[in-house]
């Protein structure tokens, strides 16, 4: 039986960074085979997050996104491997952290109150 298994996991990311108040977007570029799985604001900064659940861990989209013209501050690839910082400032997480990412703060404009 085949399963699949990058689309289980990027489900399950997904429902740990909803469910942890994230709001999620999927980028991909016209014409191009750059993609990327999340994007999202973490810890104020905005944050290409790659999820790989096979053999093959090089993402290029991410090294792309992080490197290039795009204003991606930050990357993070979660994956089955070791916890570290690569050389090209990629944080290497493993498949359990976002479940744990830090709650975040919604920035609202103070509420008015009418004037009597």
């Amino acid at each position: 039986m085949y399963v699949n298994e990058g689309a289980v996991v990027e489900s399950c990311i997904s429902q740990a960074l909803v469910s942890n108040g994230y709001r999620i977007h999927f980028y991909s570029k016209p014409n191009s085979s750059l993609k990327m799985d999340f994007v999202i604001s973490y810890k104020g900064h905005l944050t290409a997050l790659e999820t790989r659940s096979g053999k093959t861990k090089i993402s290029r989209s991410l090294l792309m996104l992080t490197s290039g013209d795009y204003k991606v501050e930050r990357g993070i690839k979660i994956a089955d491997g070791p916890v570290g910082v690569d050389g090209h400032g990629i944080l290497h997480l493993p498949l359990f952290a976002p479940c744990f990412f830090d709650i975040p703060r919604i920035e609202t404009a103070p509420s008015r109150t009418p004037r009597k």
